[in-house]
């Protein structure tokens, strides 16, 4: 029997990921179904909005639309009253993408404001554990008298 290239077949989502597409469609129409009995919708805006998409998730600070100083705040406070420690805690806490939340931690480790503790190891990566010094804490009680909101960013809306 001749060698013969083997091909591979292309990749499917899981069944999962299928489930809830379909679910999230289902979801969607009943929403524009609903929207149209209202006459909130026009049925010729149907299409246009079902074809949106969301914007791109930010890779920089400026690209969130928020403040430097808002941002840095939210981090504090996220750190000193959520008790939140690492990048994947922090970019779930706070919504925001793992290079944002690392070019904030890289701002308050230059401001002196937190300081690397250590490392946890979760999979075959360590991951870097953050804490607040002196300094830090300082800000963030600061920040929590200011505004006691603690949870995602908001996001600003568009223009």
């Amino acid at each position: 029997m001749k060698n013969q290239p083997t091909t591979t077949a292309p990749t499917r989502p899981d069944s999962e990921d299928r489930k809830g597409d379909m679910a999230e469609r289902e979801l969607s129409t009943r929403l524009f179904e609903h929207l149209r009995r209202l006459n909130a919708i026009a049925p010729e805006e149907l299409t246009h909005v079902r074809r949106m998409q969301p914007p791109p998730a930010p890779y920089t600070i400026a690209e969130t639309g928020v403040s430097e100083i808002v941002l840095t705040r939210m981090l504090l406070k996220a750190m000193h009253v959520g008790a939140l420690r690492t990048v994947p805690q922090l970019v779930k806490g706070l919504k925001l993408t793992v290079p944002v939340v690392e070019q904030l931690l890289q701002a308050v480790v230059d401001r002196k404001l937190v300081e690397v503790l250590g490392s946890v190891v979760q999979g075959p990566v360590p991951i870097l554990d953050y804490g607040l010094s002196d300094l830090g804490r300082r800000w963030a009680s600061d920040a929590f008298e200011q505004n006691q909101y603690l949870g995602p960013v908001p996001v600003p809306q568009a223009s």
